[in-house]
């Protein structure tokens, strides 16, 4: 007697093959970048290496769906794991093209648009706050923008349309703050001579040993410079918040909280412009519209 197979069975391998939607999203976001070397091949110095690491990394990507029924094990494993470091990896690439297609040619207009709103720019203005605690602090703040997303995943994990959804919306707001780098290329007030040169203390001397270090480490860690317009620290802090409260975390005022950190040490800390903040915070709240709207009643 033949063995009976349940459709629910035949269905499962079957719908893992298929690509989920964070996949579409980073094959479309690596494609992009990969045609953006071949268009620009003779403006961009790095072209030849930039396009081989796109090529391997949708190579990569295309495991996943590829090995679904011989090794779901490894399609699992890819689909958990890939999504952030490759979040990663992509940011780090972008100023090797960013920093040769377009000049800073909207940075003046993120100036006027602070001495419009507030009368002054904004960092200049919040210097006479400055202490080292709260240096340290704000440091501390800016930092947990890189521990958001990871959180808001790890509380998800076990829920799995939740966790789905929730990594595809990380990923999109991502990716979508990186072509807007492209069109909207800014490297900040702290990095802006006009700005920078009123000024009257150091950010690492005024500090404490954790501004110093971190200082640093961003120096060291973060490669590209023109990631200012939107505000990523904004949007994603947003998201997070919003997802969380859309879920139910129980950590969901702990969200809440690290974004409005987050916010005032992006601007406190010299990064961005008030208009990248609330760029940012509204690109955020319309991907959390777009792609939570449906999940106000969430499974558990």
């Amino acid at each position: 007697m033949a063995p009976v197979t349940s459709a629910r069975t035949v269905a499962a391998p079957a719908a893992a093959a298929k690509l989920q939607p964070v996949e579409k999203i980073e094959l479309a976001a690596l494609a992009a970048l990969s045609l953006v070397q071949i268009l620009f091949w003779g403006r961009l110095p790095k072209a030849a290496p930039m396009l081989l690491l796109y090529l391997a990394l949708i190579a990569l990507v295309a495991i996943a769906p590829l090995t679904a029924a011989r090794r779901p094990g490894l399609t699992n494993a890819l689909r958990l794991g890939l999504p952030i470091p490759l979040i990663l990896i992509v940011y780090e690439t972008l100023g090797q093209s960013i920093s040769h297609l377009n000049g800073l040619w909207i940075e003046p207009h993120l100036i006027r648009f602070d001495q419009w709103l507030l009368g002054a720019d904004a960092s200049v203005y919040l210097e006479r706050y400055f202490s080292p605690n709260l240096l340290d602090a704000a440091h501390i703040a800016y930092v947990t923008y890189y521990l958001l997303p990871v959180g808001l995943l790890a509380l998800l994990f076990r829920r799995r349309r939740a966790f789905e959804r929730a990594v595809t919306a990380v990923a999109l707001t991502f990716y979508l703050n990186y072509a807007l780098y492209f069109l909207f290329p800014a490297v900040g007030p702290r990095a802006t001579p006009a700005i920078a040169s009123q000024y009257r203390y150091s950010i690492a001397e005024a500090g404490g040993p954790v501004s110093r270090f971190v200082n640093k480490w961003l120096d060291i860690a973060e490669l590209t410079r023109q990631d200012c317009f939107p505000s990523a620290h904004a949007s994603i802090a947003v998201l997070c918040a919003a997802a969380a409260f859309v879920h139910r975390l129980k950590a969901r005022w702990l969200f809440a909280l690290a974004c409005a950190a987050i916010l005032f040490s992006a601007l406190f800390l010299r990064y961005h412009y008030t208009a990248d903040l609330i760029a940012g915070v509204l690109f955020g709240g319309a991907v959390a519209w777009f792609t939570l709207r449906k999940q106000l009643q969430p499974e558990v």
